[in-house]
C-alpha cells in the first residue's frame, strides 16, 4: 500500500480529465428547460495522473514514477448554487485489489 501512496506525492503533477455529461432530465424531457425539472447531470469519466519529484526526474521527458489513472460514472446535481454533490461509481485501473467502488463528493457550487 505505501508504494502506492507514493504515487500521489511530489512537487510536480501532471493531471488529464476526460468527462461526457448530460443533463438528465433535461434530455428525458422531464420538466422544462435545458436541465429539466432538477439540475441534476450524469456523466462518464476518464481520469489520469502522475506525481513526480526532480529526483524521479532525469530529463524533461524521463520521469521514472508510475502514474495513476481511475474511469467511471457519476450523477451531479446542483444545490442551489451554493454546492454540488456527486456520486460516483470508479474503477481505479493501478490498484489490481480494488474492483468498483462508490465515492460521494460535496463541492463548492461557483
Amino acid at each position: 500500500m505505501h508504494g502506492q501512496i507514493d504515487r500521489l506525492v511530489g512537487s510536480r503533477i501532471l493531471v488529464a480529465n476526460a468527462e461526457a455529461r448530460i443533463p438528465l432530465l433535461g434530455a428525458l424531457g422531464l420538466g422544462g428547460g435545458y436541465y429539466g425539472a432538477l439540475p441534476i447531470e450524469a456523466a462518464l469519466f476518464v481520469d489520469a495522473g502522475l506525481a513526480w519529484t526532480r529526483s524521479d526526474q532525469s530529463s524533461l521527458f524521463d520521469v521514472r514514477r508510475q502514474g495513476v489513472a481511475s474511469a467511471g460514472a457519476a450523477l451531479r446535481m446542483n444545490l442551489f448554487g451554493f454546492a454540488v454533490a456527486e456520486l460516483n461509481y470508479v474503477k481505479p485501473f493501478m490498484r489490481p485489489d480494488k474492483g468498483w467502488y462508490w465515492q460521494l463528493n460535496l463541492t463548492p457550487g461557483f
